[in-house]
């Protein structure tokens, strides 16, 4: 089944993080996928890994008649053996490299936590779970946005879950931070697996978001301390509400699915879409 005709589904390149990024493009569009979003975390496109020149990205995505609706800019796998404030200045040249490579792909969205986590990165320390957990600050949001002043390219922070970060759960912080900010290159992105992981009501969180919300990270999930990234129906997120909020603030964007593929993703990818049409698509 291909994409519903009265929404664009889209997928990130995520479920298919075992792959190399071209195969796993290439793998999306043999299954009908229309819209992605570029991952850049760790694997894939990361800034910061060798990875394919953006040149054949492009021309993939191209030959495959694929859009690129957003790339997800990194946010782990940090050095915390770096000092604070030089690895500070490392995170916001790898989100400016994000960006530009964004432009060349002609994505509108980069997704940004607005957190990153840092951990020892040397094998021999492999034993040490040490996380750091590192807030933006307002001069490295404000360094970032004068980088975006003269592109077409919206940041949209995304809402995170308890178990990373003490602040930025519910969007009504997320809409504060860019209000305080005062940028329109600033946007919401809502992961329902997030929300529900942190005790935010799915409708409430969405309505909070309200006319800032470009793009989504639909998964389901259970609660607790998980972040599992389930089809959509496997979990106990309250989809008819999901659905409900997103009439009710008119959100036109991309049904933008984060699910992990695990050992079969073509398998996830159609029961993902036969999920939405059944649990969103189709809501009253």
């Amino acid at each position: 089944m291909q994409e519903s005709s009265t929404v664009p589904i889209g997928f990130s390149t995520w479920i298919y993080k075992e792959l190399d990024l071209l195969e796993a493009l290439n793998r999306l569009a043999q299954q009908g996928v229309r819209h992605v979003e570029i991952w850049g975390n760790n694997t894939h496109l990361d800034p910061r890994l060798p990875h394919p020149e953006l040149q054949e990205v492009k021309g993939t995505l191209e030959r495959l008649q694929v859009k690129a609706s957003s790339f997800h800019a990194p946010f782990s796998h940090f050095d915390i053996e770096i000092p604070l404030e030089e690895r500070n200045r490392y995170w916001v040249e790898q989100l400016k490299k994000s960006i530009e490579y964004a432009q060349v792909l002609d994505c509108e969205t980069v997704v940004v936590h607005p957190v990153y986590t840092a951990r020892r990165l040397s094998p021999l320390a492999q034993a040490d779970l040490q996380v750091e957990v590192v807030e933006c600050s307002e001069a490295m949001w404000k360094e970032l946005l004068a980088f975006l002043d003269d592109k077409e390219i919206t940041l949209a922070v995304e809402n995170m879950r308890k178990q990373t970060a003490d602040h930025f759960r519910h969007p009504a912080e997320l809409r504060e931070l860019i209000q305080r900010l005062g940028d329109e290159h600033l946007a919401i992105c809502f992961d329902s697996g997030h929300a529900l992981s942190s005790d935010v009501p799915i409708e409430e969180g969405i309505k909070a978001a309200g006319e800032l919300l470009v793009t989504l990270h639909i998964n389901d999930n259970l609660y607790g301390d998980m972040d599992l990234h389930l089809v959509p129906g496997r979990g106990m997120i309250p989809w008819a509400e999901f659905s409900r909020a997103l009439r009710a603030i008119g959100y036109k964007g991309i049904y933008l699915c984060e699910v992990a593929g695990g050992k079969h993703p073509e398998q996830a990818i159609q029961e993902t879409r036969a999920a939405l049409q059944r649990l969103l698509l189709q809501s009253g």
